[in-house]
């Protein structure tokens, strides 16, 4: 609540709102009531060394002195000013004791929660999830977006989205947390009437037969392509698919090998006709994470979502 406060209250008043806490307001409330730094620090319980570093955040977030030293002590600029009865409500508000801390009591409480991810936590853990939230909070609903990274980033800045799950090395924003859950690789995948070796996928072998893409579009391709080049590799690409559901029926007739992401790979192998084979060399690693949006880092429900999937995921 003190967050939507504080974006209400500011909003296009300031750089970056988000940066924005309760120990800045205090700062300024406290030098426009004293005009003096050193006053303020013995108020508010705090070096003059700290409110010098806070005042100079400030003043980057609004774009403005705010304070200036002049022979009568720090005089507000008109912005700071402008500020005082914004910071004294929210003050107000906040030592009134009207803010309640929030809680989550994933028994009787519900929340709507919205992930997003691919493919591998599709096929992974989201079977598991969907099972825990139903029993740990039945109140609770689940919603999954697909992770287009054309737009995650937005989606996580307005809120749209609580968790973003995946190999996403683009979501490098100071706005947003992270959390890694595992590393894995590529990993191949081919019929088991193709002629393979008999001691095993050797790299001869894989830069000789036929490739096929599932998945591999944007981030991973990269990875793909730099790995056959960094082994001298130049395989023909028969066939590229942004899924895997078709791969249990194209591949078990099929006379190329498919490169998909190993723990997917893992998967498909179960299917009837299918074998996993390991990389003959080391696969690029892919850090899959879980990432969110700093406001809600302290959310009660939004923690108990990241920690009940921290536990799932690492099981795997």
């Amino acid at each position: 609540m003190i967050a939507k406060l504080l974006y209400d209250h500011f909003q296009g008043k300031v750089m970056d709102v988000q940066d924005l806490e309760i120990r800045h307001l205090k700062l300024i409330d406290a030098l426009l009531r004293y005009r003096n730094g050193t006053v303020a620090a013995k108020h508010l319980g705090i070096s003059q060394p700290a409110v010098s570093q806070s005042l100079n955040r400030l003043r980057v977030l609004f774009d403005d002195p705010l304070f200036m030293r002049t022979e009568r002590g720090l005089e507000p600029s008109p912005r700071a000013l402008s500020l005082a009865g914004p910071v004294a409500e929210i003050l107000n508000l906040v030592d009134g004791g009207l803010l309640q801390k929030e809680t989550f009591d994933p028994l009787n409480d519900g929340r709507r929660f919205v992930v997003s991810t691919g493919e591998l936590g599709e096929l992974s853990c989201l079977p598991d999830l969907i099972k825990q939230i139903t029993h740990l909070s039945p109140r609770s609903s689940l919603i999954v977006v697909p992770a287009d990274t054309q737009s995650i980033d937005d989606l996580l800045d307005n809120g749209t989205v609580d968790l973003a799950i995946g190999y996403l090395p683009e979501l490098t924003s100071p706005n947003y947390m992270q959390q890694s859950l595992f590393h894995h690789g590529l990993g191949c995948l081919a019929s088991e009437s193709l002629d393979v070796p008999k001691e095993g996928l050797t790299p001869e072998a894989f830069g000789t037969f036929d490739h096929a893409l599932i998945g591999m579009e944007g981030r991973l391709r990269t990875l793909y392509d730099q790995m056959v080049l960094e082994q001298g590799l130049r395989p023909r690409i028969v066939l590229q698919l942004p899924h895997l559901v078709s791969i249990p029926v194209i591949l078990p007739s099929a006379g190329f090998l498919v490169i998909a992401s190993d723990f997917l790979c893992k998967h498909f192998s179960k299917q009837k006709g299918i074998v996993r084979y390991p990389l003959p060399f080391p696969s690029p690693m892919m850090n899959i994470r879980q990432i969110w949006h700093r406001r809600k880092h302290q959310d009660p429900a939004h923690k108990w979502l990241r920690q009940l999937t921290a536990q799932l995921w690492m099981r795997k």
